[in-house]
């Protein structure tokens, strides 16, 4: 029981939030493109934006229950290792973990989405911003510190008493604080436009 925040933060917070929307994000118009169906898609009757929307759901639905079902299942397994003694207040806390992964998973869904549509090695720029900025950049003092999804994401983490891991450094902005920086960045960006289609004469 007592070692679920820190499992949560060590392998969650820390790797698995941040590199399964990686893998599933930055290669969503990627592989479209290198497969060649792109083009195929963009003659359909729907908006850029739509499509994209589409992709961006369906990656961020199987990210989120990925990621969700297995740390439901470790929460639930841990604590029965110790025959539940003690696994009230862990398990009262788990809407809190769950809500952590969803929201996270959205975010760094939508950032490494961005990173695949704006860049032509969007593996090799994504791995710099969740392993690099995402890793030093919460420990920084100032504003620079709110342009990283993990920063926000420690407001959500529950108080799990001493600090651990990823979170020991890093002051927590306020929760509401945190759900407008986490939602605003992912819905910030405008929809793509949709293709002008030139009538024949």
């Amino acid at each position: 029981v007592d070692i679920l925040p820190l499992f949560f933060v060590v392998a969650y917070l820390r790797v698995l939030l941040v590199v399964l929307p990686l893998l599933l994000g930055a290669s969503l118009v990627a592989r479209d493109v290198e497969a060649g169906t792109l083009a195929y898609l963009l003659v359909r009757p729907l908006s850029r934006g739509s499509l994209l929307l589409g992709k961006c759901l369906g990656a961020w639905l199987i990210g989120t229950t990925l990621l969700v079902s297995s740390f439901v299942l470790a929460a639930l397994l841990l604590p029965a290792a110790d025959g539940f003694a003690g696994a009230g207040p862990p398990l009262l806390q788990l809407p809190a973990y769950v809500l952590t992964l969803v929201l996270g998973c959205l975010a760094y869904g939508a950032l490494f989405t961005l990173v695949g549509l704006v860049t032509r090695r969007p593996g090799l720029v994504g791995l710099f911003l969740a392993f690099l900025w995402e890793s030093a950049i919460p420990y920084l003092p100032g504003l620079i510190r709110s342009f990283t999804v993990r920063y926000h994401l420690v407001a959500l983490v529950p108080d799990a008493g001493p600090p651990l891991g990823a979170l020991g450094a890093v002051t927590a902005p306020s929760i509401p604080a945190a759900l407008t920086w986490l939602l605003g960045g992912t819905g910030g960006a405008p929809p793509a436009p949709r293709p002008v289609v030139a009538r024949p004469d």
